[in-house]
């Protein structure tokens, strides 16, 4: 046991996941994900209720779901452009804003009754006592808040499993939320609260390459290589001849060769997610990874990818590591050739 006691507050806010259990009534919201590489006809059953459906296209768009309603039931046909896998809501209701980029934003944090400076992370230092409560307001611009899937740990571990009790007051539109959390006897010792709050907006930007910035690489994406040496020699930027337009493309040309495009994503710490997309590869290698930041509590990577001369769609399930606090989603490649992407998705598994 530690004489000093520290406490540090970590403000971790995702930005992402279309499924809000918990929500009041009006923010109840159902995602499904289907995958399919060849046409698909979907049937249910007419009881069930369908208004304003929407699915997510190849190129991160959402765009009107066209189905059929008889005595039989509700049936639909697999998108062309969403080949491989799309998220679909068949219920788009009326509150719900697509796109959405805005990602949550904390507005006022106190510890004790005393007011914080509102930052990512907030160190409290050290303190005689343990302090009883801690308060923060976060709000959403876009999209109601995911009240239901607010997350607090404490060193990684659930607050509530610990003894500690959270109560959430929401606005009547959900876009904005007090989170009150009332802490346990803690003994003395070093500790670490993250809360975790989500909303509905995409979790992967610019994942069809389009944009790009003027040294070539897309936008939202960062390039290098890992393992550098003075033999090493790449090339990592966006081309023409996408599946619709532009694509990522990571060419190595001499080794060594450990070359990687990441994006930092927003995760909720246990939850199973579904990366999809498309790839072309001229040798076998080629793959994605996730990384969790610190001392890589996760070092995730998915099976290699295989010779593809044409557009091939690919997609790999992982989990959050329960003790991350921030991950990278790494395309990597180790090989001489050139190996292509494009019209990623990152999901929570349905």
């Amino acid at each position: 046991m530690k004489s000093i006691p520290m406490m540090r507050l970590g403000l971790l806010l995702a930005a992402c996941t279309l499924a809000i259990p918990g929500m009041p009534a009006d923010y109840q919201l159902e995602a499904i994900t289907i995958a399919a590489n060849a046409p698909l006809e979907v049937h249910i059953s007419a009881d069930e209720a369908v208004n304003n459906p929407v699915y997510l296209d190849a190129q991160g768009q959402w765009k009107a779901l066209k189905v059929d309603k008889s005595a039989q039931g509700i049936s639909f046909a697999f998108p062309n452009d969403a080949m491989g896998s799309t998220v679909m809501l068949l219920n788009k209701p009326a509150w719900l804003t697509l796109p959405d980029t805005d990602v949550p934003a904390v507005d006022a944090a106190s510890c004790g009754g005393t007011p914080l400076e509102v930052a990512p992370d907030i160190n409290l230092g050290h303190l005689e006592q343990a302090p009883r409560n801690l308060f923060v307001t976060v709000s959403d611009a876009t999209n109601p808040l995911a009240a239901g899937r607010v997350a607090v740990t404490i060193n990684g571990r659930s607050a509530t499993d610990l003894g500690g009790s959270l109560k959430i007051d929401q606005s009547k539109d959900g876009k904005h939320a007090d989170i009150i959390l009332t802490l346990p006897d803690l003994p003395r010792d070093k500790y670490e609260i993250r809360i975790t709050v989500t909303d509905a907006s995409p979790l992967l930007k610019n994942a069809d390459f389009e944009q790009v910035a003027d040294n070539g690489v897309p936008v939202s994406w960062s390039a290098g290589a890992w393992d550098e040496a003075a033999e090493t020699k790449y090339e990592t930027k966006a081309v023409d001849g996408g599946r619709s337009g532009k694509a990522l493309m990571i060419h190595g040309i001499a080794r060594p060769l450990n070359l990687i495009v990441g994006q930092a994503v927003d995760l909720v710490p246990g939850e199973t997610y579904v990366l999809s997309g498309y790839y072309k590869n001229e040798g076998n290698f080629g793959h994605a990874s996730l990384i969790a930041g610190g001392k890589k509590v996760q070092y995730d990577n998915m099976p290699g990818l295989a010779k593809a001369d044409d557009w091939t769609p690919f997609s790999w399930e992982v989990t959050a590591a329960p003790e991350g606090k921030t991950w990278t989603l790494y395309l990597r490649s180790t090989g001489i050739g050139k190996v292509y992407f494009d019209d990623l998705n990152l999901a929570p598994k349905q």
